[in-house]
């Protein structure tokens, strides 16, 4: 039977598998499976437990509210999780035995985020919450329905307010609201919530040490230039004591840190400065006595950093910890050669050993339990699943099959390219995607798409858009030009991605793909986003090949960037070579409205209003500009309420879908 083209509304019927946690018994795996809501757009998220030995998958807790974040107690008796059943995110314990669930927490608020002691009898989290409402103890009071609107009534008639140089960020949507994230701890009876933390600096990931003496934390402790930095902090269980333990040290607090097994030091990442002078995110050990930080191992041995930044898979859900430590040994995450693999790190001799093999995107794992790791992994052809390794063998087995509806889709399997570069310097890895329906001897139109970041990079992991691009006739080319992460330090240097390479690397990799025989040169389109975005701007400026260009979430001039987004303050470093005067020429200089008057490709610009990485303004003053100098070129601008810069990972359904719609559309018009 043939198989059916993939269809736009075929998004609303994709589940997000995320989160794994081991049963403590082997008996199986819990996972968070997401799923949108047609009525809303936003994504539910609810805990299932797939079993082992045969049996179906089946949801855990049945009733009101969504659930997530899923942590059994070191003993195993306990389940903790956080679910909204009562209005906000709370903290939630289930009874393993019995199947009994109850509310833990009532904060006012609700909670974002929490980690088990040791002795399964506390539980540390993070809840937020603004500085007058711990008058009377109203932070520890979950607020009824009605009072809940009133508050909401209440604050939407004040004004927002800024003090601080870093006043807004894009996962705020904006001005920050005032409140601050802080640590509380609570014990499994829910007698007693007790805050250790407060003031105007806020807190983050907050881990127990072996023993349950101490809680290790992050804090970003500045009001100036250096707001948006974090610091690695250690205080008693009780919340005296409160010790920094790093100064300056580009900690990247992706990840809670962890303790070693005996307590003495604890394990973060931070940035690295490199041989080539790029910044790589690496393991670092400190003592929890205070003293100097060492690297775990030498750049030599992990040169692509760990945790990385990957772009063109559909993913949605929370992520556990991209390190954890298990019996003497550090298992983390990190990149190799344009792939994501799994390494142990035995902290006795410093020498890493891979765990997988075969090029997937394994996008998260769970701290392995027995010999047995969960993992959340995705292929060209499916979709985020679990999966369970044999860290000894290194054999993968798949756990969980959703999405079975795929298997009556017409799917494209990419076809993986290794390509020379022009200046035989690198060797550029990427895909091509053939058309879904293809018929032999003749060639179709294709896209070329650029990631963001720029260090990010391609795995081969299930990408709903380029799929629905094959669908809609187009062949899909994409790759890693230098710049991108994953192949190095000195391949990913900053200069690379905004000098020549990044750009005849593109150009080399579409030549190649051209070549396999099905794609028509005179047909050629072009899109990206964010980064992806600057480089479709910047193309078209330079070149005529595009027949079309779509720029999405853009950056394309740094002098107003300066302020506006949530990354202008970066320059307001003390490190003024120059007048302000000079310094905003500088910047002028470099904006991609230089090239406006050369710009001739049909361009559709897709932004979201509450952008603040990129801010919106950014495709604003390109549209203008082209409406302005260049009447006779096709422009649109389509622009996106209440979304941010993560419009097309974590947007509302129908967002996601019409963003999709209108770039296809433009390029069949075009192509």
């Amino acid at each position: 039977m043939k198989k059916r083209l993939l269809q736009f509304d075929d998004l609303y019927s994709m589940e997000y598998i995320s989160y794994p946690a081991l049963a403590p018994d082997g008996s199986g795996v819990l996972f968070v499976k997401s799923i949108a809501d047609r009525e809303t757009g936003l994504f539910v998220p609810h805990i299932y437990f797939a079993p082992f030995g045969g049996g179906e998958t089946r949801r855990l807790l049945e009733g009101a509210g969504s659930a997530y974040l899923p942590r059994f107690s070191p003993d195993g008796r306990l389940l903790a999780y956080i679910s909204d059943a009562s209005g906000e995110r709370q903290l939630w314990l289930r009874d393993m035995q019995s199947g009994e669930s109850r509310q833990l927490t009532a904060m006012r608020h609700g909670i974002s985020w929490f980690s088990w002691a040791p002795d399964s009898r506390r539980l540390t989290f993070t809840a937020a919450y603004w500085q007058e409402e711990e008058h009377g103890g109203l932070h520890l009071k979950e607020m009824t329905p009605q009072e809940k609107q009133t508050w909401l009534l209440r604050r939407s008639f004040e004004p927002d307010v800024a003090e601080e140089l870093v006043y807004k960020l894009d996962e705020t949507f904006g001005v920050k609201d005032g409140s601050f994230t802080h640590i509380g701890i609570v014990d499994t009876e829910g007698r007693e919530v007790k805050m250790l933390t407060g003031g105007t600096e806020p807190d983050a990931y907050p881990v127990f040490s072996p023993d349950g003496a101490y809680i290790a934390f992050y804090r970003k402790p500045y009001h100036d230039f250096r707001g948006g930095a974090s610091e690695l902090y250690i205080m008693g269980s009780g919340g005296a004591n409160v010790r920094q333990l790093t100064t300056g040290a580009l900690v990247s607090a992706g990840s809670p840190p962890c303790f070693t097994p005996d307590g003495s030091s604890l394990i973060y990442t931070a940035y690295h400065t490199s041989g080539s002078g790029e910044m790589l995110n690496m393991l670092y050990r400190v003592p929890c006595g205070g003293g100097e930080a060492e690297l775990l191992m030498p750049e030599e041995a992990c040169p692509n950093g760990v945790d990385p930044l990957t772009d063109g898979c559909t993913v949605y859900g929370e992520k556990p910890s991209a390190y954890c430590i298990e019996s003497g040994s550090l298992y983390y995450r990190a990149a190799y050669n344009g792939e994501t693999h799994l390494y142990r790190l035995p902290l006795a001799d410093g020498a890493p050993q891979r765990l997988t093999e075969g090029n997937a995107a394994r996008i998260s794992f769970d701290a392995p339990r027995n010999g047995k790791l969960a993992l959340i992994r995705s292929d060209w052809d499916i979709p985020a699943e679990v999966w369970l390794l044999d860290t000894e063998s290194g054999e993968e087995r798949r756990v969980t099959h959703s999405n079975a509806w795929l298997a009556d889709c017409a799917l494209t399997q990419p076809r993986e390219l290794r390509v020379e570069s022009a200046d035989k310097k690198a060797v550029i890895h990427g895909f091509c995607v053939p058309p879904a329906e293809r018929r032999a001897g003749e060639r179709y139109p294709a896209v070329l798409d650029i990631h963001g970041g720029p260090q990010a990079f391609y795995p081969l992991g299930f990408w709903f858009q380029c799929q629905m691009l094959a669908a809609s006739g187009f062949a899909v080319i994409y790759c890693d030009p230098r710049g991108s992460a994953g192949f190095g330090a000195e391949f990913m240097k900053t200069e690379y991605a905004d000098g020549q390479e990044a750009y005849d690397d593109l150009m080399t990799f579409t030549d190649a793909a051209a070549e396999l025989g099905f794609i028509d040169v005179r047909r050629i389109g072009l899109t990206g986003g964010s980064y992806g975005g600057k480089m479709t701007n910047k193309i078209i400026g330079l070149t005529d090949r595009f027949k079309a260009a779509v720029a999405q979430r853009t950056f394309v001039n740094p002098a107003t960037s300066y302020g506006t987004g949530d990354m202008g303050f970066i320059s307001a470093s003390p490190q003024k070579p120059r007048s302000f005067v000079q310094h905003f020429e500088n910047r002028a200089a470099r904006s991609l409205l230089c090239n406006i008057d050369k710009v001739n490709t049909p361009l559709l610009l897709l932004h979201g209003y509450l952008d603040f990485r990129c801010s919106f303004e950014q495709s604003e003053q390109f549209f203008i500009a082209m409406k302005s100098r260049r009447p006779d070129v096709p422009v649109k601008l389509v622009a996106f309420r209440d979304e941010n810069h993560a419009l097309t990972r974590t947007g509302k359904m129908h967002n996601q879908i019409n963003h999709m719609k209108a770039m296809i559309g433009w390029f069949k018009k075009y192509l």
